[in-house]
């Protein structure tokens, strides 16, 4: 091979590899918001409430409130941040990481429900 023919190749992979390695969103997965809902229903409605409004019977409690997750904001942030949000948590609020107690799947998962509970606010 003539070392223009390599550089073209190398180039064309790596380019491919970073096609290839593009963020994964609920959207783009085969995410199962059954399951999500499953989840959301033993870890999460407490505090965020079978609804989503942060209306928990923990949530009244807690300072600041959880997060509405049917609220403008919420359904207009992107997924990766949902997804950091519900993987990391954030500890001044009050939001445990979930990323040692459920799989990356299992979280977008969580997250696809989610994003069922703003459709069903239109």
């Amino acid at each position: 091979m003539r070392r223009i023919d390599v550089l073209m190749f190398a180039g064309v992979l790596v380019w491919s590899l970073s096609v290839a390695g593009q963020v994964v969103t609920a959207e783009d997965t085969k995410s199962d918001p059954k399951n999500g809902r499953t989840i959301f229903e033993a870890n999460c409605v407490t505090c965020h409430g079978e609804s989503g409004k942060g209306d928990g019977p923990t949530g009244a409690y807690l300072s600041p409130p959880p997060a509405d997750l049917t609220s403008e904001d919420v359904r207009t942030d992107p997924d990766s941040e949902l997804l950091t949000i519900i993987s990391n948590g954030i500890t001044d609020k009050g939001m445990p990481a979930w990323k040692s107690s459920l799989s990356a799947d299992q979280i977008r998962d969580v997250l696809a429900y989610i994003r069922t509970l703003s459709v069903s606010e239109n």
